[in-house]
């Protein structure tokens, strides 16, 4: 049986992510996409400046059907936010930097909502990608 080659030495690149997502890193937190780095800056913001507080990352949540695992859900980020307006208390909120919506997370956002009895606040970044997309659309026009 034939081992599975170290892109590293045999001087391949690693396999690309499939939504062209880039590994980026933070301080000493790595992060799955530049979407979700740049949106981790603007929680730590938010956090040293009192809006929200007790950020975390990758939370991980089991979903069960009749009291069985059936999978789980990490979530991107979890943090408290205490609502001024309307003087409601402050509550948890779970959140994913989304890109693209797959119909996998879908299904796991629903499971989570059924379950836990809260939304998923989905945030989109994808502000790069269209740049990007506009700038080669004009360089092909020419």
């Amino acid at each position: 049986m034939r081992r599975p080659r170290n892109p590293s030495t045999t001087g391949r690149r690693p396999k690309r992510n499939k939504f062209g997502a880039k590994r980026t890193q933070v301080g000493d937190r790595k992060f799955d996409s530049k979407a979700e780095a740049r949106r981790y800056v603007e929680l730590r913001a938010l956090e040293q400046a009192g809006a929200i507080t007790g950020l975390r990352c990758q939370v991980r949540y089991s979903l069960t059907a009749h009291n069985v695992k059936i999978g789980h859900y990490v979530a991107d980020f979890v943090y408290v936010r205490g609502d001024v307006v309307g003087g409601a208390e402050c509550r948890e909120v779970v959140e994913d930097v989304k890109g693209i919506e797959t119909q996998l997370f879908r299904w796991k956002a629903r499971h989570f909502a059924a379950e836990y009895g809260r939304e998923i606040e989905v945030v989109r970044m994808d502000r790069e990608r269209k740049a990007k997309a506009a700038k080669s659309r004009r360089t092909i026009q020419r």
